[in-house]
């Protein structure tokens, strides 16, 4: 679980960027195509990125501040983030699926996680740090600030809210609205 959670979830994401909207411009051997998608799938994928675009827009940079994402400038980082979440999530369940069931319930000695819990903190883990008060003041960077990474991803996950039992509209992580594209 950790190593899917963790891992797994940035080579999802890194992959996920060749169907974003640079990456899906171009043809498999990286020939400028304009779009590999028809014109009413491309429709269809700004219509669903704008749900992301909306949602990172109205997370704070970190817990409890009155500093924003710009959904704008990071959205295909939103989108692979969620996308190689989503992916690994998925990977690591047909990995389990071939395990019969086995140890579902072993995780590590001292840790009071589930396996599907466990899976979500290393995602999380994965992007802890620590920042001066004033870092995000003029902050430009087209990756969305860590925290807001781990909690836009996780709100847009069911399995996340079904493996920590998030109750819709009760839990800033419970989301009826999520944001979904693949």
């Amino acid at each position: 679980a950790v190593n899917f959670g963790g891992l797994g979830s940035v080579c999802g994401h890194e992959m996920s960027h060749g169907f974003d909207p640079n990456g899906f411009q171009y043809s498999y051997n990286g020939t400028d195509v304009g779009s590999i998608l028809s014109d009413d799938d491309t429709t269809y994928y700004f219509d669903e990125i704008e749900c992301y675009i909306q949602q990172y827009d109205a997370l704070p940079v970190r817990r409890n501040d009155d500093l924003f994402d710009n959904g704008t400038r990071t959205q295909t980082e939103n989108v692979a983030d969620n996308a190689g979440l989503r992916a690994s999530y998925l990977a690591w369940r047909t990995y389990k699926s071939g395990t019969d069931g086995k140890n579902e319930k072993t995780v590590l000695p001292g840790v009071d996680l589930t396996e599907k819990q466990l899976f979500f903190w290393s995602w999380a883990h994965l992007w802890c740090d620590v920042n001066r008060p004033d870092v995000f003041k003029n902050y430009t960077n087209e990756h969305s600030p860590h925290w807001t990474r781990v909690i836009g991803s996780l709100q847009n996950s069911q399995e996340f809210q079904d493996a920590f039992s998030c109750v819709p509209e009760e839990d800033f992580m419970s989301s009826e609205d999520k944001c979904t594209l693949w």
